[in-house]
């Protein structure tokens, strides 16, 4: 008998809707009740009356109780020993790389815990995607989250968001340099709503990411269309070391989407007030992906964990 079995089994006695179960779970309806039939066909009983409603049946009510031990027996002798049996647990191996991490990994294993208990996250960094995608291709990692395009035809990939990129402005600039660089009393860059032009900030020192970045390519683009030339005072590959210095007023940089929601929520409100983000409008946005082999044959558990990616909100 299947550990996993039961505990589908469980959530759908609890939820008496295989659509509601599904979305707990994070797997598709189908596969819940093809988990579901198995289980009955093992045990050779009726688990659930189907119409005119969902119902648990007479065994169904005493196998719930039992269920309910067995896995209760489990979680205790996991507490007690902090030693799980190796058919009960599933690696999956996630590659992420050094910036977003620490974005990305506090969320999928919360996420995790929650919904695929059985199933043991192993985050494994690496300096860009394209590092990532020589990992997947060896098969050092299973899947992982990268940036949109990737270059080999042998990974599939599946879109999870979109990445807007924000310009990040101590205040101190705007209202002490920029001045001084701003013909008149009113100027396009001052709407956070409309974006920003590049044209404003001539002389002002930015911090990017390095040249290989997939955000440091798509604003290049961006300057390059609009004749801007930035005055770079530095390079990183470390996206919050250019937003450490705008939060001391030292510098402008640009930010990923992600990353502006993430400090949205997470950087104390007072040092939010020195700084004014802008979006970049009519900037060719890259896609955030979850990307593996496609060699790879997708399993319950691989498409449950895409299922979580596809629905979670990293910030």
């Amino acid at each position: 008998m299947n550990l996993n079995n039961l505990y589908y089994f469980v959530i759908v006695a609890e939820e008496m809707n295989f659509t509601k179960a599904a979305e707990r779970l994070f797997i598709s309806q189908q596969a819940v009740s093809l988990h579901i039939k198995n289980l009955e066909k093992e045990l050779n009983v009726q688990l659930f009356q189907r119409k005119p409603y969902l119902m648990l049946t007479k065994e169904g009510k005493n196998f719930y109780n039992i269920a309910l031990n067995i896995l209760k027996l489990q979680q205790s002798f996991y507490s007690d020993t902090a030693s799980h049996p190796v058919e009960t647990i599933v690696d999956i191996t996630l590659g992420i790389s050094y910036g977003r991490s620490y974005i990305y990994a506090p969320v999928l294993l919360r996420e995790l815990e929650t919904h695929l208990p059985w199933v043991k996250l192993n985050i494994s960094e690496a300096p860009s995607t394209q590092f990532l995608e020589q990992k997947v291709l060896a098969d050092e990692i299973d899947f992982f989250l990268g940036i949109s395009p990737i270059h080999s035809t042998k990974i599939e990939t599946i879109n999870l968001d979109d990445e807007p990129l924000f310009l990040v402005v101590p205040k101190k600039m705007l209202t002490d340099e920029l001045c001084r660089y701003i013909a008149g009393t009113t100027h396009p860059i001052i709407s956070e709503e409309s974006g920003v032009s590049l044209s404003a900030f001539p002389d002002v020192p930015f911090v990017l990411p390095s040249v290989d970045n997939r955000f440091r390519i798509a604003f290049s683009q961006y300057a390059s269309n609009v004749g801007f030339r930035p005055n770079i005072l530095m390079e990183s590959s470390q996206l919050n070391n250019g937003f450490s210095m705008a939060l001391d007023g030292v510098t402008v940089t640009v930010i990923p989407g992600t990353t502006y929601r993430f400090q949205q929520k997470h950087t104390a409100r007072e040092l939010l007030d020195e700084i004014v983000f802008f979006e970049l409008v009519d900037v060719v946005r890259s896609k955030v992906v979850l990307a593996y082999n496609k060699t790879r044959q997708l399993n319950d558990v691989d498409n449950a964990f895409i299922d979580i990616c596809r629905k979670v909100k990293f910030i």
